[in-house]
C-alpha cells in the first residue's frame, strides 16, 4: 500500500475549509437553475437554503486556527469562484491562507460541476496541489476553542479520529429515515463502510469535530474504487446513494492499522434546530461550555437558527475561540487600565529615601529589575524571561485582594482564597490564551516549585530586606521583628533561589541586628 505510515516523512500539517456563500444573487441564481434540472425531487438534506449561507463562520474559523493552532502550514479554502473577505483578520493568518477553486481540484473531472454538495467536493479535496501528506478538514462551522497540538490529531503520520462504533441497521429497515434529513448522514457513512466491507452493524462514527486525513490513503482509494468516486461526484446536490469521503477513508485506516481512536471528550456539538422549544438558558448553558478549556472543538451546525434562540451567540463564539484581532486589543487595553489600579496599593515597606511606602505597582517594577540584574546569582537554572513575568503579574491580585505583609498575622486560607478569586477575575479580563498563560504562571509562582518561581520568590523576600537594611530596620523596627525571626522568614526562601545572595545579606543582617 502506498499510505503506510514509515513511506511518508513529517512535514507541516494543512488546514482544507470549504465554503460558499449561498447568500449571493449569482450562487442563488445558478443554484437554482441547477435544481430545476434534477429529475426528481431532491432530499431535504440535499435542498435546505441554510446548507449554503454564509454567517461568517468562515472568520470564527480562521482566528481560532491562528488562536489555538498557530503551527498549522498553509489554510485552504476550497472555492466554487470566489473566495471569502478575510480582510477583518490579522495580515499574519491571512498570508497563510490560499484559495483552491473547484476547476482546480476537479481537474479531468470538469463535467460534474458546478457542484452544490459538499460530499462531491469532500471525495476530491485531497487532489489540491501543494496540499500536505496529513492535513486536518474543517467544516467552516466546526471551530478550536483551547490551544491544539499536533500529537491531538496525528501521532506520527496516524491520524487521530474521535467518535464511537455505532449501529445504524436500523434505518435501512425504516421508510421514514430515508426522507428525516436527520438520518440522512447516517446512509453516508453506511455507504462508505460497506464499499470496504464493514457491516451497518458496527461502523465508525466520527464526532462533529476537524478531520485528520491521509491525502495519499485518499489517493489509494479513489485508485482503487475508481467508479465509486466518479459516481458519487456526479450528483450536484446531495443524495442517499453517496459515500461519505472522510467516513471511508477513515475505515480504511482503521482496517489497515493506520489509525487511532481517542475517547477523549474535548469536543462539543450544537445541532440544527437544538434548543427549540426549551428554555433559552439551558442552551446558553450548553454554548458556555465551550470555554471550559478542556473542550477543544466546538460544532454548531446552524448559527442562524442558535442566535434566534441566543442573540449574542456570536459574542459567546467570539470569547470560545479566544477573540477577533479587535477584541483582542480591547480586551488586552481594559486589562492594562485595570492593573493600573495597583498603583494605589500601598505595601508597609518604605522607598529607600524614606519619603512615602513603596505602592505594589512599584514592587513588582523593582524586583522585575533585580531579576534582570541578579539572574546570574540563581542556583538553579532559569529562564529569565518567566522569572520577569512572573514577578511583574505576581501581585496584581492585591487589586483585590491587598497587601499582607510577612510580619502580619493573617487568616491564610482567607487570604489564599481571596487571592485566587482576583487571579481568576483579573486575567480572565484578557484573551483567554493570553489570561490563561499569566494566571498558569502566578500559580506557578504562588507554588514556589518550579527553578524559575523558587528564584522569583527568593527575589520577592530580598528586595523588602535590602529596603529594611537601607532604612535602619524600616518595617523589623515597626513590627518589632527580631534577628531570629528576619533569619526565619528570609533565609530558607532567599537561600533556596541564591545561596550567594543569602550569605551576603545575611551578613548585613547579622550586622544590623548587632548594632542595636
Amino acid at each position: 500500500m502506498v499510505s503506510k505510515a514509515t513511506e511518508y516523512p513529517l512535514e507541516p500539517i494543512d488546514a482544507v475549509i470549504t465554503w460558499v456563500d449561498g447568500s449571493t444573487v449569482r450562487h442563488q441564481q445558478k443554484r437554482q437553475t441547477y435544481m430545476a434540472m434534477e429529475s426528481l425531487p431532491l432530499h431535504e438534506n440535499a435542498s435546505n437554503p441554510h446548507r449554503w449561507m454564509c454567517n461568517d463562520e468562515i472568520l470564527y474559523c480562521v482566528q481560532s486556527i491562528e488562536n489555538h493552532a498557530p503551527w498549522i502550514g498553509k489554510i485552504w479554502i476550497v472555492v466554487d469562484d470566489i473566495g471569502p473577505d478575510l480582510s477583518r483578520l490579522s495580515k499574519r493568518i491571512r498570508d497563510k491562507v490560499h484559495i483552491a477553486y473547484h476547476s482546480h481540484i476537479f481537474d479531468g473531472f470538469t463535467q460534474v460541476l458546478p457542484t452544490f454538495n459538499s460530499l462531491t467536493i469532500e471525495s476530491m479535496m485531497w487532489r489540491i496541489e501543494g496540499l500536505s501528506e496529513r492535513f486536518l478538514y474543517f467544516n467552516d462551522d466546526v471551530f478550536l476553542t483551547a490551544p491544539l497540538s499536533p500529537t491531538d490529531v496525528f501521532d506520527g503520520l496516524m491520524p487521530i479520529f474521535r467518535g464511537k462504533w455505532v449501529d445504524f441497521s436500523a434505518v435501512l429497515s425504516d421508510a421514514d429515515a430515508r426522507h428525516d434529513p436527520a438520518k440522512f448522514h447516517h446512509f453516508m457513512q453506511i455507504n462508505a463502510a460497506n464499499m470496504i466491507n464493514y457491516p451497518a452493524t458496527e461502523l465508525f462514527s466520527s464526532a462533529h469535530v476537524v478531520h485528520p486525513f491521509r491525502r495519499s490513503k485518499m489517493a489509494e482509494l479513489f485508485a482503487q474504487y475508481p467508479e465509486y468516486f466518479v459516481n458519487n461526484i456526479h450528483y450536484r446536490f446531495r443524495n442517499l446513494a453517496q459515500f461519505l469521503p472522510q467516513g471511508l477513508h477513515n475505515h480504511a485506516c482503521i482496517r489497515d492499522n493506520e489509525a487511532k481512536i481517542t475517547t477523549t471528550h474535548d469536543h462539543l456539538h450544537i445541532s440544527s434546530g437544538q434548543g427549540k422549544g426549551q428554555p433559552a438558558a439551558e442552551t446558553l448553558a450548553l454554548l458556555t461550555r465551550a470555554t471550559d478549556p478542556d473542550i477543544k472543538f466546538l460544532c454548531v451546525n446552524d448559527l442562524p437558527q442558535l442566535t434566534d434562540i441566543i442573540p449574542d451567540a456570536n459574542q459567546w463564539i467570539a470569547q470560545a475561540i479566544g477573540g477577533f484581532p479587535e477584541q483582542t486589543i480591547e480586551q488586552q487595553l481594559h486589562f492594562l487600565r485595570e492593573i493600573d489600579r495597583l498603583k494605589s496599593v500601598v505595601r508597609k515597606s518604605p522607598l529607600i529615601d524614606q519619603s512615602r511606602r513603596e505602592n505594589s505597582a512599584e514592587h513588582s517594577w523593582h524586583l522585575a529589575m533585580y531579576a534582570l540584574i541578579l539572574k546570574d546569582s540563581s542556583d538553579p537554572v532559569i529562564n529569565i524571561e518567566r522569572v520577569i513575568k512572573m514577578l511583574l503579574i505576581h501581585d496584581i491580585v492585591e487589586i483585590d485582594a491587598g497587601d499582607h505583609p510577612i510580619h502580619e498575622t493573617t487568616d491564610n486560607s482567607a487570604q489564599e482564597k481571596a487571592e485566587q478569586q482576583a487571579a481568576e477575575r483579573i486575567f480572565g479580563l484578557l484573551p483567554t490564551s493570553q489570561g490563561d498563560e499569566l494566571k498558569a504562571l502566578w500559580y506557578e509562582f504562588e507554588a514556589a516549585e518550579s527553578n524559575d518561581a523558587v528564584f522569583a520568590k527568593s527575589l520577592d523576600r530580598l528586595q523588602p530586606l535590602i529596603h529594611n537594611l537601607a532604612t535602619k530596620g524600616g518595617t523589623w523596627v515597626e513590627g518589632k521583628v527580631n534577628h531570629e525571626q528576619v533569619t526565619q522568614r528570609y533565609g530558607s526562601v532567599i537561600s533556596a533561589g541564591s545561596q550567594a545572595m543569602w550569605q551576603v545579606v545575611k551578613t548585613c543582617v547579622s550586622k544590623h541586628f548587632q548594632s542595636k
